[in-house]
């Protein structure tokens, strides 16, 4: 059956003034994994992203505070720099996860008030998703008094200036999903994001037979998959995922011992 979506790391980073706002990315990115920034930016400067990064949305609540949340396929050792038009502060939270199924849904509001609402976020049939929680807010202050109901996961909060980020995660298998509020100490504007990402589909082998020592099934990455083996006729390592994996299963062909017969006379 499908599994949900796996956050493997996560990091914060903040910039105090200037235009060129480094991004902290989390160590050990794996080509093929899902990279989603969200950034928090003080005013209303405009921001440049490299090309190589998938704005999924870029909201502002003038004249404070903008989301940025941006997103790539990982190709190893990615790096992010955020370039913006005027000196401003900026706070940042980088996650890496891995699905076999790289869709992304977001959906965005904005506010002014304690209570920062993530919008509820419409994906139509139930899946496993992975959803997060993302808030921006024009903010002096760096605390986040709580995170949305159930959202207990991979909670970071970032603050520089007056630029506050808080972002966390759930699974869910739901079709529509509400986050529900955070809360911070004293009213100020907010933009708020309800991410997805979709859930891993499963992965099916069907080997009839394996006549050799062999390595038939080695997913670069982790899969969630099931592997059908009718006959095997010698030791053969027949499903070996990679180190992220729970388990490794082995067949080891064993013979039986032989019967002698002996001939006497008498």
């Amino acid at each position: 059956m499908a599994s949900f979506p796996t956050v493997l790391g996560t990091a914060t980073s903040t910039r105090s003034t200037g235009t060129d706002h480094s991004v902290t990315m989390p160590g050990g990115i794996v080509a093929g994994e899902i990279l989603l920034v969200f950034a928090s930016f003080e005013g209303t400067t405009g921001i440049t992203v490299p090309g190589d990064w998938t704005v999924q949305s870029n909201t502002l609540n003038a004249p404070g505070i903008r989301l940025l949340v941006v997103s790539k396929i990982a190709a190893g050792s990615d790096t992010l720099t955020l370039t913006s038009a005027a000196s401003t502060s900026s706070a940042h939270a980088a996650y890496r996860a891995f699905s076999n199924d790289n869709t992304l849904r977001i959906t965005t509001a904005t506010g002014t008030s304690t209570t920062p609402n993530p919008p509820s976020l419409n994906n139509g049939a139930s899946q496993k998703f992975l959803w997060f929680a993302a808030f921006a807010g024009d903010s002096s202050s760096a605390t986040v008094t709580s995170y949305p109901a159930n959202y207990t996961t991979n909670q970071l909060t970032a603050h520089r200036g007056r630029a506050l980020l808080a972002v966390a995660t759930r699974n869910n298998e739901i079709g529509t999903e509400d986050p529900g509020v955070f809360t911070i100490p004293a009213s100020d504007r907010w933009a708020c994001a309800t991410v997805s990402i979709d859930e891993q589909a499963l992965v099916n082998g069907n080997f009839p037979i394996v006549t050799s020592v062999s390595d038939i099934f080695a997913p670069a990455i982790d899969f969630a998959g099931n592997g059908t083996f009718p006959l095997l006729v010698s030791n053969s390592s027949f499903f070996t995922p990679s180190t992220k994996a729970a388990t490794k299963a082995n067949w080891v062909n064993e013979p039986k011992p032989s019967t002698t017969w002996i001939n006497e006379q008498r």
